[in-house]
């Protein structure tokens, strides 16, 4: 197609040409057929090969952009001469006073650093000083919330404060001998973790007994297992699990509980998952903001700022969305079918496999005999539909 620019004169009431396509060489995104291009000062063969070398500028120039957002790294840049610190009076960066060292507060020690050491030198010698085996600090602040995640507390109830501000710790000496420890162990979360839940401790009753609430009814002395209920990802993958649906592929891109990635309108939650989105949570895209569709009602964080320890609700919401909600619905028929492949047609084996899975446990004569007849009027997808919503299921006991 031919473009054409025509003015109409006043003089002759005339159109006269002004521009004209073929005066003009084609623009680089020009893909038409080179035999449907006209231009003055060219013959067809040439015209061909400027079609052809547009179309090489066009994928190289691809090429370029694409390897230009291709893997990329954060790096820093360190400044060999940074420049001078100063105390700022009352806080204010406008009033400057006296030129200070690099340094720490003295009361966390000192790091020993010359006056002109360079900004590398500086973080290297304050990291090193954060794990010192004779700092306890850092170990302990690393040791509180992993105590929190397995007791439910830490020992510090004030997880993000170590200070004056935050509340004492509730057995001091175990903080520091599990943060000593902890050192010892070279920095190892994985000895953490597997000394705690082998712990006496960690394996007491949930069993309240009366005198001991009388002098503790928060059990922060630790004398047994207060019970409380999985958090929301924890849920939801031990559903999957027990489906057998749970995908335990590891590595690799997430997967999405809404519609789209990036904007910031139209998360429209997805209802159900195929394969890919029955992964462990941890491989979730998280949005900012935006709750998940079932799990968001179970104090799922949103990542829109962080937190501390999380809250801890009982709602309506939570029932009506664990009950009917299409996913767990879905996952309900699944487990049922897993139990049918399983333990064959009879409707007690079938019970027994379930509370096998789901509790770890083997049902009592009068469950074995409710949950059987529950089986028979209505199905045995709506006992796997119960099982998802008992306490035994939702809770840590």
């Amino acid at each position: 197609m031919d473009f054409v620019i025509e003015v109409l004169t006043h003089e002759s009431g005339q159109w006269r040409e002004i521009v004209h396509s073929r005066d003009r060489l084609p623009r680089t995104d020009d893909n038409r057929n080179p035999y449907a291009i006209e231009l003055a000062s060219l013959t067809s063969d040439r015209i061909s090969r400027v079609i052809e070398l547009d179309a090489k500028l066009r994928r190289d120039q691809a090429k370029l952009a694409q390897l230009s957002a291709g893997p990329q790294v954060y790096a820093a840049s360190f400044n060999p001469e940074p420049a001078p610190t100063y105390v700022m009076r009352r806080g204010d960066a406008m009033q400057r006073g006296y030129e200070v060292a690099p340094s720490i507060p003295e009361f966390l020690g000192k790091m020993h650093l010359r006056p002109g050491a360079t900004e590398m030198d500086r973080r290297v010698a304050l990291a090193r000083h954060l794990t010192n085996a004779d700092h306890p600090l850092t170990a302990r602040v690393i040791v509180n919330p992993v105590c929190q995640h397995h007791l439910g507390v830490g020992l510090v109830e004030t997880t993000s404060d170590f200070g004056r501000m935050g509340t004492p710790p509730s057995h001091p000496e175990l903080l520091d001998w599990l943060a000593n420890q902890f050192v010892t162990d070279g920095w190892s979360l994985k000895k953490l973790h597997r000394q705690i839940v082998i712990s006496d401790t960690y394996g007491q009753a949930s069993s309240p007994r009366t005198e001991a609430l009388a002098i503790d009814a928060d059990s922060r002395l630790l004398w047994r297992f207060p019970p409380r209920r999985l958090e929301a990802e924890a849920s939801r993958d031990c559903i999957l699990r027990v489906s057998g649906k749970l995908n335990l592929t590891a590595g690799g891109p997430g997967f999405d509980f809404f519609n789209q990635r990036g904007g910031l309108l139209d998360y429209k939650p997805k209802e159900t998952f195929d394969t890919a989105g029955w992964r462990r949570i941890v491989y979730a895209h998280k949005v900012r903001m935006i709750s998940i569709d079932v799990f968001g009602a179970f104090d799922c964080p949103d990542a829109g700022e962080m937190k501390p320890s999380r809250t801890r609700s009982i709602t309506s919401v939570q029932a009506l969305g664990l009950f009917n909600s299409p996913s767990i619905l879905r996952q309900a028929k699944f487990f049922a079918e897993r139990l049918r492949a399983e333990a064959g047609d009879d409707a007690e084996e079938q019970i027994v496999l379930a509370f096998d899975l789901a509790f770890a446990r083997p049902p009592t004569p009068d469950e074995l005999r409710s949950v059987t007849l529950l089986a028979t009027d209505h199905g045995l997808q709506q006992v796997c539909r119960a099982i998802f919503n008992t306490s035994e299921f939702a809770y840590i006991q």
